[in-house]
């Protein structure tokens, strides 16, 4: 069994139990572990596109690939596939948290968390399923950004402080007082 899979068996269990007996139907959708779009990416897990949005009027539902824990996983579906019954046009609102509360999630309707009888319910469900067969992704670490104000420079062997910006005081080297090559840089 593949990620989308088990995310599709994963769906089916979640609308038999939790959907259906609200009587809230999900019109055809699909699920993938992808990345949502936007520059909130490394923060949101999930997303929930309408069938507006797909050439084939189907929605579209993305786990995102940093995470592998299988409860995790369930409870962003199940947030998501909310967003597929209500509309995302109606966003977080009365009619989403109506259906988010009926099948056990809870808090801030933007970031729900299960309660323990989602979860209670949920477990026989996944360990029926078995492991999610997904290995969450790093995000490589934000390459630092060079400062771009001045830098304090001073020089050991004369103790003379000047002004520079980071690519002069890389490139000096030597102290403009006593030629000594002793200098180093504090952050202003």
């Amino acid at each position: 069994m593949n990620r989308e899979s088990w995310l599709e068996a994963l769906g089916k269990q979640l609308e038999k139990e939790f959907f259906e007996p609200l009587g809230q139907i999900l019109s055809k959708y699909r699920v993938s572990c992808a990345f949502p779009a936007g520059e909130s990416r490394r923060k949101r897990l999930g997303e929930c596109y309408s069938p507006s949005d797909s050439k084939d009027g189907t929605t579209e539902i993305m786990i995102s690939p940093v995470v592998d824990d299988e409860m995790q996983v369930a409870h962003i579906m199940a947030h998501e596939m909310v967003h597929a019954c209500v509309g995302n046009e109606a966003k977080h609102g009365p009619a989403f948290r109506k259906v988010a509360l009926g099948i056990g999630l809870e808090g801030q309707m933007r970031s729900t968390t299960p309660s323990w009888s989602f979860e209670a319910k949920l477990r026989p469900m996944l360990d029926e399923l078995g492991p999610y067969p997904h290995a969450a992704l790093k995000f490589p670490e934000p390459k630092k950004k060079r400062k771009l104000g001045m830098l304090k420079v001073r020089c050991r062997d004369c103790e003379v402080d000047f002004r520079a910006t980071p690519i002069m005081a890389e490139m000096m080297g030597i102290c403009p007082m006593c030629e000594g090559r002793h200098l180093y840089t504090d952050d202003v």
